[in-house]
């Protein structure tokens, strides 16, 4: 039997624990903070597109099934009970291509040449985004910095951040490794009679370019509102003016 431990070695692992748990709040406050935008941030707006090699293999594909459509069918209907149609040389590409079109459907974020500028304020240990050119979408999302704490405007969800890792090996955007924090919000709102589902996300590749991606779905009175899509890829250097404005 473990004898029962002293108050003083009680206090000092209470400490050490708060201890511990303070320093946790630093280094993932400290770690985000590096990777939000500046005021006046700079960032290149990205948009989903398809890789043209996956493009071109598709188009090889179809255009053997539209020479032989018989055939095609008769092989699909021989292979009904296969979870996956087998190759055969007359699908019009390689093995290794057929393989590529199971495996990899060729959706990439792609630059767009298009930049966006991002408007932020910090107050009471809040990051408030103000929207900016081309990041409207942005406006009114509030950040606690302390806590990592989210709200959209619409809402009064507050949603945490999750941990979030992409590793490049399997990333089928093809971006690379990165890392960072996602906030998913979902209400609804009966007596507002507003619906909305929101993801803002926030990681960082090795090379110290930070994703910033905010998407929306919102039903206000039973009507569906525009969907926003927004990804944008910014270097924190890059900036038309100051740091993070106060007030």
């Amino acid at each position: 039997m473990r004898a029962p431990r002293s108050p003083r070695t009680l206090r000092v692992l209470a400490v050490a624990t708060l201890l511990s748990v303070s320093l946790a709040q630093n280094d993932f406050k400290a770690r985000m903070t590096a990777m939000l935008p500046e005021n006046n941030q700079v960032a290149e707006i990205m948009e989903f597109g398809y890789d043209q090699e996956i493009q071109n293999i598709q188009e090889r594909f179809r255009q053997a099934e539209r020479q032989d459509p018989r055939w095609f069918r008769d092989w699909r209907a021989a292979h009904a009970d296969d979870p996956i149609l087998p190759y055969h040389v007359k699908f019009g590409v390689s093995a290794q291509e057929y393989e590529r079109l199971l495996t990899d459907k060729g959706l990439r974020l792609v630059r767009t040449g298009r930049t966006a500028r991002l408007n932020v304020t910090v107050s009471g240990g809040r990051m408030i985004f103000q929207g900016g050119s081309g990041a409207e979408a942005l406006k009114g999302i509030v950040l606690n910095l302390n806590t990592g704490e989210l709200r959209v405007p619409e809402s009064s969800v507050v949603a945490r951040p999750q941990t979030r890792y992409v590793n490049g090996r399997g990333d089928v955007l093809g971006l690379g490794t990165r890392s960072g924090w996602g906030w998913e919000v979902s209400s609804a709102n009966p007596q507002s009679r507003v619906n909305i589902w929101a993801n803002f996300t926030l990681m960082q590749f090795s090379n110290g370019t930070v994703l910033l991606a905010f998407k929306k779905a919102a039903l206000v009175d039973n009507r569906y509102q525009p969907e926003i899509d927004l990804t944008l890829f910014y270097d924190r250097k890059n900036v038309t003016s100051g740091r993070a404005g106060t007030q």
